[in-house]
Order: C-alpha cells, then structure tokens, then sequence
C-alpha cells in the first residue's frame, strides 16, 4: 500500500481560502458581543437583554435564558459560561438553557466585562453607577462566590479586561487609559494613558494589543505600550488574535461603516477584510479557522474554513478515517480513477505536495509531524473533493 507523505505545518492562523459570511439571527436588534465556543457552538447577546445560541455553525440561531443580559460573555467548557447581567454575572451550567446569580455587591453596578483565565479563576469589571469610579471583582470557586479586590477612582468607562494568568491582568477604561495588576486585581497601576480605548488582548503573556481611536502593543508583558497606526480614522471596538501576529479589530463610525481588520504582522500592517453599512462591535474565534464578527442591526458574521473549500464537510466519495487520528490515516476514494491527483494542503490553502495516486486506497503518515490540521484534496473526472484531516 503505497504511503502518502504529506508536508505538514502547524496549527496556521489563516486559511487564504476563507472567507466572511453572513448569518441570519432574524433580528435587527443591535448586538452586543459573541463568543465562539467551538466549531458549531457560538452565542451572542442582543441590546433588548436576550442571547441567542447556534449549534450547527451559525446556520440557526435560537433565543435562550432570560432577558436579563446586558453585554459580554465568556464559557470555561461547552456547558459552563458565564454573562455580564443586570446588575451582575450569571452562570450556566447546562450550555445556556438555564442561568444563576450568584452576584452579591452592595454597591449598584453599571456596565460590565468579564475574563477567565482559568476554570475556576474569573474577574469582573464594572462601572459604579455613580460614574466616579471602577469595582473589580474575583471569584476562585467558578463564580459561586464573587469578591471585590478593589476599588479605583477614574471617570473612565469599562470597555475590556483580560488576564493573561490566575494573577496578572489588565483594564482598558475609556478616557482614561490601561491598567495593569500582579496581585489578583487588589492594587493596579497605570500603564499607559490614553483617549478613547475599548478592548485589550493577549496572545501570550508578553505580547498584547490595545484598539481604540488608536491603536498600541506590548512586547514585554504590558509594562510599555507603543503605538501603531490606525488603519483609518474609525473606532474599534474590540480586538483577537489568533496567534502573537495574526490578528482582527473590529469598529466603524457607529453610523452607516463598518469594518474588519485584520494584520498578519503583528499589527505592523493593517488591510480590510470586511466593510459594511453597520459598525462592529465585538470579535472572538474559537480557533485560526474558525470566528465570528457581531454588530449593529443584527449583523453577524462567521469567518470559517468552509466557506472558502467547497463543502469537504458534505463530500461522502473521499473518506479519511480514522478522524481525527494519531498521524496515521487511511484514505478511501470512491468511483476511483487513475489518472486522479492528490494536493496535499497547508492550512494557508497552499499546495504543498501534487501526487499521483493508482490505488483506491491510500495510507496517510505524518505521524512524528506537528499537531493541528490538514487537508487533502483529490481531483478526477468525477470534480474536486476534500477533507481535513485533525492530527491530535
């Protein structure tokens, strides 16, 4: 049985064959923020206080919980999450059916973010409803039990935090600047001041990017902040990167523009991805493939592998098992044809390998090779056909 070789790369950020498409949610309320669980499950949080959920990738959007949801989410596992509320956050533990508060603050809080950095681990930024200060708040029992660490004067609105370990985390407060602690969020110190900032990200520990009017990264943990270009004169609401280098902002004029950015350069270079009538609001991806943008009216998008390769999820004539695999993979092809060529792919859609195949069936080793994803496209008279293979 002759054995195919394929030329693997890691897990790559960008897959140049795919593309952003629209969804349909049946609403044209604005949309506050999404979170992408994995490659079928998503949820995203309407202005009027509901959240919607997909299971099929985005195809269907079903209402779940309560109205009471006011912005951002976060999810530990596929059942566990976690919401901005009134008043609070509120819990899952049944993939969104059902919602607790265990939020106890004697103080009345306004707006709301929240990060995770581990399953147990969590933090809380809000607005004092008196609009003078910002309360944060940890919990270690996966939101049980919420304490407040601290509580620090600025005229500054939440727009985002993130923590890059159980201890380490940043603030971006509008109008005021970015705040970093080392100690569980009970003392922060100002690290950069600036204007008009609403979303900060982490790819790794050192490195880290800030949107706004401006843009800035980080190289050493958030000690330094340098500035880069704002690729137009738009605000930008919220930022991912898939990896130290490959990332996407999202923003517009809050009027009739919106936009995706998207920098494969570490934020050195900034080109479009998407523009639309309606402006941005929030950005998350599960993983390099797969991502959705929310916006107003609506909108939403999903950034996905699939919708750049024809259909290899629908193809039953080319079958790779076992899949996902431990690097040794079989590859059956029916109606088999002789004069049929195999492309081995890397995740940027790149041919990497053009084989010539006289078996129906084929052995795939990359055992020994890097983990992540690949994909195998065969070409006969019957068209073209594909798969991705997961090596894990």
């Amino acid at each position: 049985m002759k054995k195919l070789l394929v030329i693997a790369l890691s897990f790559f950020p960008f897959i140049g064959l795919a593309q952003w498409v629209q969804q349909n949610l049946g609403t044209a309320v604005n949309l506050n923020a999404v979170f992408c669980q994995n490659d079928t499950v998503a949820y995203v949080t309407e202005d009027n206080g509901y959240m919607l959920k997909t299971i099929d990738g985005g195809v269907n959007w079903d209402t779940i919980g309560p109205q009471v949801f006011s912005g951002p989410l976060w999810f530990t596992s596929v059942d566990t999450g976690y919401a901005v509320g009134i008043g609070g956050v509120l819990k899952t533990v049944d993939g969104g059916l059902n919602w607790v508060d265990n939020f106890t603050e004697s103080v009345p809080v306004g707006e709301g973010v929240i990060h995770f950095p581990t399953k147990n681990i969590g933090y809380a930024q809000f607005e004092n409803v008196t609009y003078d200060s910002i309360l944060i708040f940890r919990t270690t029992d996966a939101g049980l039990s919420w304490n407040r660490t601290c509580a620090f004067e600025t005229l500054g609105v939440p727009g985002s935090i993130f923590f890059t370990n159980a201890t380490t985390g940043f603030i971006v407060a509008n109008m005021d600047g970015i705040y970093k602690t080392t100690d569980s969020g009970s003392n922060w110190v100002k690290k950069l001041n600036s204007g008009d900032l609403y979303s900060v990200f982490f790819p790794s520990d050192l490195i880290g990017y800030a949107v706004g009017d401006s843009f800035f990264k980080t190289t050493d943990g958030g000690n330094t902040w340098n500035f880069q270009n704002n690729p137009n004169s738009s605000l930008f609401y919220s930022v991912h990167f898939t990896d130290n280098n490959t990332g996407y902002a999202v923003g517009g004029d809050g009027f009739t523009t919106g936009m995706i950015v998207k920098t494969t350069d570490g934020g050195t270079n900034w080109g479009l991805s998407l523009s639309g009538t309606y402006t941005f609001s929030s950005v998350n991806f599960q993983s390099a493939i797969t991502g959705y943008v929310c916006g107003q009216g609506g909108k939403i998008y999903k950034y996905s592998l699939s919708s750049g390769i024809k259909n290899y999820n629908e193809i039953n004539s080319l079958t790779v098992y076992p899949n996902p695999g431990n690097g040794n993979f079989n590859l059956s092809i029916e109606n088999f044809n002789k004069s049929a060529k195999i492309f081995v792919l890397d995740v940027f859609g790149n041919v990497m390998q053009q084989i010539e195949i006289n078996n129906q069936i084929l052995n795939i080793d990359i055992a020994g090779q890097p983990k992540g994803i690949y994909f195998v496209k065969v070409e006969d008279s019957h068209g073209i056909k594909m798969k991705k293979i997961i090596y894990q």
